[in-house]
């Protein structure tokens, strides 16, 4: 249920909070105050209504425009680069290696880049 927040609109992330809130079985008001602390920003005590700053900011976890915009929503991509570059590169090459190793991977991206740009690949 809470992660379909993640693909509201931002102004309307706190009303739909409320509004699953209100319809959660007991057993979850403990993932839920949590949700509201830390993603949502829990409610002040005092007399004028305001929240606290959540630990995360809304627009930090949201995914709303980034869907919209067909971007992606993970860093699945990134890590995906991470992990090929890692299993190339020794755990602890000398810097010279290390330099070379870069220089390939550089090589490896312009030539992609190119392929790209002339509709080579997909």
């Amino acid at each position: 249920m809470l992660a379909c927040l993640a693909f509201v609109l931002v102004v309307f992330v706190i009303e739909s909070f409320i509004l699953l809130q209100n319809e959660i079985p007991l057993e979850l008001q403990k993932v839920f105050s949590y949700f509201e602390d830390n993603y949502k920003g829990a409610k002040k005590r005092t007399k004028v209504p305001s929240r606290k700053n959540p630990r995360y900011e809304v627009k930090l976890w949201n995914c709303y425009e980034r869907t919209k915009q067909g971007l992606p929503r993970t860093n699945n991509n990134l890590e995906g680069w991470h992990n090929a570059l890692q299993s190339t590169i020794k755990s602890h090459p000398q810097l010279l290696s290390l330099i070379d190793d870069f220089k390939l991977e550089q090589s490896n991206t312009e030539n992609l880049f190119i392929k790209l740009n002339t509709g080579l690949l997909n």
